[in-house]
């Protein structure tokens, strides 16, 4: 027999299946302009099966090459970070998140973190501020290299971003 939680995470990840959601403006056109040049992750406190509904949902599922979550784990963010970048082997990984718990996770491991304001939460005392999610694209402009699948001739190897489940995902 299932419990309240467990029917009730069943039904939202239904529910998000067939009705979807509102992403923020540019997220899509950015993860998709960012996963040319970058190995892009997620780390969540959502529930199993959550993020894989939300990339079949939004057609975002080949931007990611690998996610982690509370629901898999039962773990915090942070564990959940740390152990995205042990098995993927990240050297100079990002974090790329909107809440005070991102920022803490991304202190926790290591990770400089770049904080997206316009989501779910207010952090301070932040290196880099993004009001928007087309700010935080940005830099990828065509001739840097976005466009033919990797960095410009010369140029540093860029790091994997770790990323929570999008701002603006249906939650």
């Amino acid at each position: 027999m299932l419990t309240l939680v467990a029917e009730t995470q069943l039904e939202d990840n239904k529910v998000v299946a067939e009705l979807g959601g509102q992403v923020f403006p540019d997220v899509e056109a950015g993860l998709r302009r960012l996963s040319v040049r970058y190995p892009l992750f997620i780390v969540s406190n959502c529930q199993t099966g959550y993020i894989e509904v939300f990339l079949r949902w939004s057609g975002l599922g080949a931007c990611f090459r690998d996610f982690e979550c509370w629901g898999n784990t039962g773990r915090s963010k942070a564990d959940n970070l740390r152990a995205l970048i042990e098995r993927n082997q990240l050297r100079h990984p990002v974090f790329v998140g909107d809440t005070p718990g991102d920022q803490a996770a991304a202190r926790e491991c290591g990770a400089p973190f770049l904080y997206v304001d316009y989501g779910f939460g207010e952090c301070d005392n932040v290196a880099q501020r993004f009001p928007s999610f087309a700010d935080l694209t940005t830099p990828l402009r065509p001739g840097d290299g976005a466009d033919r699948g990797g960095a410009a001739p010369g140029a540093r190897p860029r790091p994997p971003l770790a990323v929570r489940a999008p701002p603006g995902a249906p939650t």
